[in-house]
């Protein structure tokens, strides 16, 4: 009985054991995990990590219950949210400590850091931190990097327990509640080791450098996205880098004292986003490399404003964006031997005008990267193009892209030997000129978003060829024929140099089609390009002669009826002789549609018969019957004085009316004489005319008659006072 309880008491205790080690197995990785998720959560802790050495061989594990992880010599006790409230006692050999997103509103005892007394590095970020005891930092010995970064509500007053700890080398107290910077801060807390003081994204409205003299070491000040808008200056012999981007900064610092500098190391100055108009006065700033004035309001740029007596060692200026509307930039004002990088980007400057000088780019001798994209180029004319570019002998990176550029001629690059880089996207180029970019020392070439149809084989040379390491032709509207096999066959030969998509090389004709897929009929191919070019050619004259024949017979009767009208005055004693020696059966031949009899018998024959004495022809009544129409048209249109023609829509639509009016139009032209013309109710649609009609109605002078005529007897006596005017030939002499 004793051995099976000992038996079962062993069961059990393995039993227990085993269970125990999976669920440390199964904690060790579920904190591991939560390890690698905090450093995506919080992106500076990787940042901060990349200071403290460790190796591949260092292993993660818990070191304080489940709170806390170490490797090597970090340890991470972050996002614990309320639920760690002091700092335990972790190994000796740890360093730096990530104590963020804890909810450590306030650290109120003097001893909170007392068991990690030995660290070199401290991350209170994301904690809402209000309140540090005075004491509180007193034990560290060689604490050097602080992260405060991220409490909204710190302020000054706040952070004066971290400032007395005299090895500090960085202090990182972004996005807090920092207002101002009292002037004896830094006396009373000297932090003689500090060299990086970043205070970023708080409420500073002014800045006066004077307070911050007292730290002799400081190399890096971080002050972007405050609201400082004036900088008082003041000597800060070490300083390197000064950032105050996005802040309403208005006037360009004073460097100067007496002539010397009071920024003689300072290196890197970032002004981005500022409301500087210009730099006035003297600068001293010996040192500079970086100058940094994206998004400010420069507008006009004068001679010698970053030349090299005032910036002697700037060589890269950032000038993009800049929030004006018309910019101007003189001759030589960037004249300076040591820049080797220029970005206009995003200006929209008129290099086309007069706004811009065409020797605004003189004594950039060693220029090596110029950024002019976004600008405007499209009517600049050669000589001013080789005016800007011939002094950037040097050139090796160069950025024309989106500049409205429509052609190049073939010596654009002629000045710009050394040129690597060349980017040329997004612009309306329809071709190159062949052989363009032969001479230049290419390896990039980019010509994405252009107008390019067909690349030719001479348009870059075998040794261009096999020199450029990427071309960039995406996005072009290809017409895909027998002219683009042999870019085809280059194209799939180095998939490497076409390093896009091959989606974004289309057929633009053959619609869904990529330029390596598509296909040609080897017969397509056979004729020879002057072939093709001369039936093209002679296809197109055969189709031009057609369409000129084919005007020409729509609008003969214009064409006629104006050389009638323009020679008509030299032949009317003639024609009145013909008419006194000739005889003639009518006085008067009427052509109209049957539709409008009425109007004929009503109104017409009565006054031109009765009361003017007039003989008509008219076919209901004159025209002989059995003999063929066409016939009696003709002999009655003959034998007649003169021809009258009644437009209407129903005259429009009969071709017996066409057809006679054709004839009629011949003999008037024959007798050189004119048609008398009488328009009922409106003809102003051209759908409701034939072309002979609105030829008529063009050059010749018509007489209208309304559907109703109103009841006033001048209106009547208007018409039929013109239409006398117009058979006055014909009327008997006593009407005359």
């Amino acid at each position: 009985m004793f051995w099976y309880i000992v038996k079962l008491t062993l069961c059990r205790c393995t039993y227990l054991l085993i269970v125990c080690l999976l669920v440390f197995v199964s904690s060790g990785l579920s904190k591991t995990y939560g390890l690698n998720k905090r450093s995506v959560d919080h992106p500076h802790i990787l940042e901060r990590n990349a200071s403290v050495d460790h190796t591949e061989n260092d292993l993660s594990a818990f070191c304080f219950r489940t709170q806390c992880i170490c490797e090597g010599s970090k340890a991470d006790c972050s996002q614990n949210y309320g639920n760690l409230t002091f700092v335990p006692r972790l190994p000796d050999n740890i360093e730096f400590l990530n104590f963020s997103y804890n909810n450590l509103t306030a650290i109120k005892r003097e001893n909170f850091f007392v068991n990690v007394s030995h660290l070199q590095a401290l991350d209170l970020g994301d904690n809402d931190l209000v309140y540090i005891h005075p004491k509180a930092f007193a034990v560290f010995k060689n604490l050097t990097r602080v992260f405060v970064d991220y409490n909204f509500k710190l302020t000054m007053e706040g952070l004066q327990p971290i400032l007395s700890t005299r090895t500090l080398v960085r202090l990182d107290a972004r996005h807090g509640g920092l207002v101002t910077i009292p002037d004896d801060i830094f006396r009373t807390h000297p932090l003689p080791s500090l060299r990086t003081l970043y205070l970023h994204d708080n409420q500073l409205t002014r800045l006066n450098l004077s307070a911050l003299t007292p730290l002799g070491m400081l190399t890096d000040l971080g002050l972007a996205n405050n609201h400082i808008y004036h900088v008082h200056s003041d000597r800060m012999g070490r300083l390197e880098r000064l950032n105050l981007e996005y802040s309403p900064v208005f006037q360009f610092p004073v460097t100067c004292r007496n002539g010397s500098s009071l920024f003689p190391r300072l290196t890197h100055l970032f002004l981005a986003n500022s409301l500087i108009s210009a730099i006035t006065g003297d600068v001293c700033l010996p040192s500079l490399t970086l100058l940094e004035l994206t998004w400010s309001r420069i507008s006009h740029m004068v001679q010698d404003m970053f030349g090299g007596h005032r910036f002697p060692r700037l060589t890269t200026l950032e000038l993009q964006s800049q929030k004006t509307q018309r910019k101007v930039i003189e001759a030589r004002a960037f004249a300076n031997p040591a820049l080797q990088q220029l970005n206009l980007m995003y200006n929209d400057l008129s290099f086309d005008s007069d706004h811009v000088s065409p020797l605004c780019f003189n004594g950039l001798t060693n220029l090596l990267h110029l950024q002019l994209s976004h600008s405007f180029f499209d009517s600049i004319t050669q000589e001013k193009w080789r005016q800007l570019f011939k002094p950037l002998q040097k050139l090796q990176k160069l950025y024309l892209g989106h500049i409205n550029l429509k052609n190049l001629s073939a010596d654009a690059f002629k000045d710009l030997a050394s040129v690597r880089q060349l980017y040329l996207y997004e612009n309306s180029l329809s071709s190159l000129p062949d052989g363009i970019v032969d001479h230049l020392n290419l390896t990039y070439l980019g010509l994405e978003g252009n107008k390019i149809s067909v690349i030719r084989e001479s348009m870059f040379s075998a040794t261009t060829r096999n020199r450029l390491t990427r071309l960039d032709l995406s996005g072009n509207p290809f017409h895909c024929s027998c002219d683009l096999l042999w870019f085809q066959a280059w194209f799939l030969s180095r998939p490497a140099l076409f390093s896009q998509s091959r989606m974004t090389y289309q057929c633009k004709n053959l619609p869904g089609t990529e330029l390596a897929s598509f296909v040609m009929n080897p017969q397509a191919c056979l004729l020879s390009h002057d072939v093709s070019t001369f039936i093209i050619i002679s296809v197109s004259m055969v189709m031009v002669v057609s369409t000129l024949v084919t005007v020409l017979f729509r609008y003969r009767w214009h064409i006629r009826l104006l050389l009638y009208e323009a020679f008509r005055g030299r032949h009317a004693q003639l024609r009145r002789q013909r008419l006194r020696e000739r005889h003639f059966d009518y006085d008067v031949f009427v052509s109209y549609a049957i539709s409008d009899s009425d109007w004929v018998i009503r109104h017409l024959r009565p006054q031109l018969e009765d009361e003017w004495g007039l003989r008509l022809c008219l076919h209901q009544r004159d025209f002989l019957p059995g003999n063929n129409i066409a016939d009696n048209i003709a002999e009655s249109v003959q034998g007649s004085k003169k021809v009258l023609a009644v437009f209407s829509p129903a005259f429009a639509a009969s071709p017996w009316c066409q057809f006679e009016l054709n004839f009629c139009l011949r003999h008037v032209l024959d007798m050189d004489d004119a048609l008398v013309v009488v328009a009922l109710g409106e003809l102003a649609r051209a759908r409701d005319l034939s072309t002979t009609m609105m030829a008529v109605l063009k050059v010749t002078t018509y007489v209208q008659w309304e559907r109703d005529p109103p009841g006033d007897p001048e209106v009547l006596e208007s018409f039929w006072g013109r239409l006398r005017i117009a058979f006055e030939e014909v009327l008997p002499a006593r009407l005359r």
